[in-house]
């Protein structure tokens, strides 16, 4: 899932009779959401959850004729490459029991997502594989998952790149914060470089935007190094006190298909080895990290906390990393034994 352009290449290629299953994110945004549901068919479905409502109407759609598209990462990409995906898509599939077009688009760094203006970019939409229900009726699921997951990868960095951008770092903070030096940090991005607020070591993007000069590295490299730095710690080892990162916000609640209420405008959010906490003028608000059931994150600056009965949506300013957040409630998870593999979110 490369852009916010991807629904349209879609409906380019196939019938405009194609629903595409998309985040209640954004169907509690008022006009806005009127708008998206006037310019294309949508299926909401609760991200970073299980959600058998849109899964029964994925199911409608297709018993009345209709094509049904969705990203199995349940997220675009941060990195240019094809992000984390769940096998439970090859049992959506088998339960289906109808024919499943695989389709690329590549083309990353038109509009990265931690970007904020688009690149001049080839984009381009390939049918990689059919797959026919009697292909794969028999198949086992996990060799079906394995087939699904093999003919989606796309890594942009492989492809020569035709990219036309001065500023080629802006906003490269939305995705990296951890410094090799001090850790988790703040980075702040200018025209082509990166600088670590902690230490001041600084990064330069170069002209081919595709290595970090100084690291040598793709931000796809720089992505898996925080997230192995991460695995390879202890949380539990930190003191109960200690501060991992803050950072200025907003708080809302999420009315599921309607809008959000806030609860805090402005506040100051710091995250602990098991919690988050929430400081308000002389309020605070603790949210243990049991009791998350699970957390993504939304377009370039938002981070929803999945609980049982409701959800909630955390935005920050133009510079704001979810990643880090929802890295460490997931990573929390793993340490607890709540998680099998070693998935940090998305």
């Amino acid at each position: 899932h490369q852009t916010l352009w991807d629904q349209f290449f879609i409906l380019r290629s196939f019938s405009s009779k194609t629903y595409f299953v998309m985040s209640d994110d954004f169907d509690s945004m008022g006009f806005v959401s009127k708008a998206i549901r006037f310019t294309i068919k949508t299926i909401p479905y609760r991200k970073a959850s299980s959600d058998m409502g849109a899964i029964r109407n994925i199911r409608r759609v297709i018993a009345e004729g209709g094509n049904v598209a969705l990203a199995p990462e349940g997220n675009r990409t941060y990195t240019g490459e094809t992000m984390y995906m769940s096998p439970t898509i090859a049992k959506l599939v088998k339960m289906l029991k109808v024919k499943v077009v695989l389709v690329n688009i590549h083309g990353f760094y038109a509009l990265p997502r931690f970007a904020k203006k688009g690149r001049k970019n080839d984009i381009r939409v390939e049918i990689k594989r059919i797959l026919e229900p009697e292909e794969f009726e028999n198949m086992p699921r996990e060799e079906l998952f394995d087939c699904i997951k093999k003919e989606l990868y796309v890594n942009d960095y492989t492809e020569p790149q035709k990219v036309t951008y001065k500023r080629r770092a802006e906003y490269l903070d939305r995705v990296i914060y951890y410094c090799p030096n001090c850790g988790v940090t703040h980075f702040v991005s200018k025209d082509d470089t990166i600088t670590c607020s902690k230490c001041g070591d600084v990064y330069h993007v170069s002209d081919e935007y595709t290595f970090i000069e100084g690291n040598n590295n793709t931000i796809i490299d720089w992505d898996n190094y925080q997230r192995r730095m991460l695995l390879q710690s202890k949380l539990s080892d930190l003191a109960d006190d200690y501060v991992i990162t803050e950072d200025k916000v907003s708080y809302s609640k999420i009315i599921p298909h309607k809008n959000k209420k806030p609860i805090y405008r402005k506040c100051t959010l710091r995250m602990f080895k098991n919690r988050l906490e929430f400081y308000s003028k002389n309020d605070k608000m603790v949210v243990p990290f049991d009791d998350i059931k699970s957390s993504g994150c939304f377009g370039p600056n938002k981070v929803n906390l999945i609980f049982e009965e409701y959800s909630t949506q955390i935005k920050g300013d133009n510079h704001f990393n979810g990643l880090k957040y929802i890295y460490h409630v997931y990573k929390y998870k793993i340490e607890k034994g709540e998680d099998e593999d070693e998935f940090l979110g998305i």
